[in-house]
């Protein structure tokens, strides 16, 4: 039987917790999105779709990754898998095919909620039921007091459960810097890849080595 997710403390009590903290110098990350929202004015949004965005919906906040492949699994692993367990082609609107694209961004010394590091979590009385949880309103409401815990980080650092790399996730507090686009729609950067045992648009898709080639359609790593 499946045990019910955890809600986190009431905030008073919450904030008595010992926050695990990282320091993350400054650096550059990608983020996959939608064309039109590829500028600097809109790098912060509040989505209710988005599990590590506070639950209040009132901070808009930034998903980042080391990759670009990471980028795009934190995106679309979850229907890659389901497509994969079912047999199935993943469908993709062409909005999503031609109109995503990859952006980097450069992050100055960050502060942040370190779920990476072993015990780090369970400090906070979080386990991994609830960070994974279907109901995005569980993990949603350990950010919400994440954020509002007088440690003050800047957002969370998280491993993505489909690639296992590093990402994280700002609030719109922190400085952030749009520092490249790319001019290549996702439809040509996947058309290109040899991905595991599902299909995109008819092709064999999976995620174990295509950083490289990500890079080269896209025009983009990070450095």
């Amino acid at each position: 039987m499946d045990r019910e997710p955890r809600l986190p403390l009431a905030q008073a009590e919450f904030d008595k917790l010992e926050m695990p903290t990282v320091e993350i110098e400054p650096r550059e990350w990608v983020n996959l999105r939608f064309r039109q929202y590829a500028n600097q004015d809109d790098l912060f949004i509040a989505r209710p779709g988005a599990r590590l965005t506070p639950r209040s919906m009132k901070v808009p906040c930034l998903y980042l990754a080391g990759e670009m492949s990471t980028s795009f699994m934190e995106l679309y692993g979850d229907r890659l898998y389901a497509a994969k367990v079912e047999g199935k082609v993943l469908g993709m609107p062409e909005l999503e095919i031609d109109e995503r694209i990859f952006v980097k961004v450069r992050t100055p010394k960050l502060r942040l909620c370190d779920l990476v590091k072993p015990g780090g979590a369970k400090k906070l009385n979080l386990d991994q039921g609830t960070l994974w949880a279907a109901d995005l309103k569980f993990p949603q409401l350990f950010a919400e007091a994440i954020l509002k815990h007088p440690a003050g980080v800047d957002g969370i650092l998280y491993k993505s459960r489909h690639t296992d790399s590093v990402c994280a996730v700002v609030w719109n507090l922190a400085a952030a810097t749009m520092v490249k686009k790319s001019e290549v729609p996702l439809g040509s950067c996947l058309k290109v890849t040899d991905l595991v045992s599902c299909t995109l648009f008819d092709e064999p898709v999976s995620i174990a080595g295509t950083e490289e080639t990500f890079n080269k359609v896209a025009g983009m790593g990070v450095d």
